[in-house]
């Protein structure tokens, strides 16, 4: 009597073929987020916080197993019916370490991060507060601690910011710094959080505005940078008015 194998079996292709089809369903959803190219932070109150696009990615580097599995049941029951045809069964698994690949290379070379224009400067920062904040105000020094000049980031709407919002202060070449600036050079910077939404509208109405004790929060004693046009550079607040604000 000639025995049936399990892959033979009417009940084995049933769960196989939901299992490949939830496998895959996922794995577009993952490749969604990271093609999405978002790079706001999903929780900012985690201990190691990470942005949209690297929840897709790093979870289709941990599906690439879970895919091979699935991909390998499906493969031995279509190799007894269609050996030609079974080896479509592992294009879900191809292309699912290719997005992962793609992931680690891009995260690699930054192809993720915001990029710059070629004559700005710009600070990106990470809010992750405990309260909402209505600006950041950063004031420029050089080497010798005189003070250069100052830029000031608020939403269009002059609305608060949200735990998890980014934060961008442009500094453009013609605007913000003399001609003869070079293309890399040092700079130290001071920065504020401003958590009074009239502050925050007065100080993004007048460009000279100097601030003065009681306005603003100061939350660095100096950031020494070496900075270069066309680049990002990114930091994070944490803290809140009652303890204090941090940026690292």
């Amino acid at each position: 009597m000639e025995k049936t194998s399990i892959t033979q079996k009417k009940g084995y292709i049933i769960p196989v073929v939901i299992l490949n089809l939830i496998g895959i369903g996922i794995m577009i959803d993952f490749m969604l987020m990271l093609f999405s190219s978002n790079t706001s932070i999903v929780n900012p109150d985690s201990m190691i916080p990470v942005r949209v696009y690297e929840v897709g990615g790093i979870a289709l580097l941990f599906g690439i197993l879970p895919m091979a599995a699935a991909n390998l049941l499906m493969f031995f029951w279509l190799k007894k019916k269609h050996k030609v045809l079974s080896l479509l069964s592992f294009l879900p698994l191809l292309i699912c370490v290719s997005c992962a690949g793609f992931y680690l290379v891009a995260d690699w070379k930054g192809q993720f991060s915001p990029k710059a224009e070629q004559d700005q400067i710009v600070l990106s920062l990470d809010f992750r507060c405990d309260e909402d904040i209505y600006g950041i105000f950063v004031e420029r020094y050089d080497e010798d601690g005189n003070l250069k000049g100052s830029s000031f980031g608020c939403n269009a709407d002059r609305s608060a910011f949200k735990p998890g919002d980014p934060i961008s202060v442009v500094m453009e070449r013609s605007f913000d710094f003399p001609a003869d600036t070079p293309d890399e050079f040092k700079m130290n910077i001071k920065v504020y959080v401003v958590t009074d939404k009239t502050m925050a509208q007065k100080i993004s109405e007048d460009i000279g505005y100097d601030l003065s004790e009681g306005d603003a929060y100061e939350i660095s004693d100096g950031i020494q940078m070496l900075v270069a046009f066309g680049n990002y550079y990114d930091y994070v607040i944490t803290g809140n008015s009652k303890d204090g604000f941090v940026v690292k």
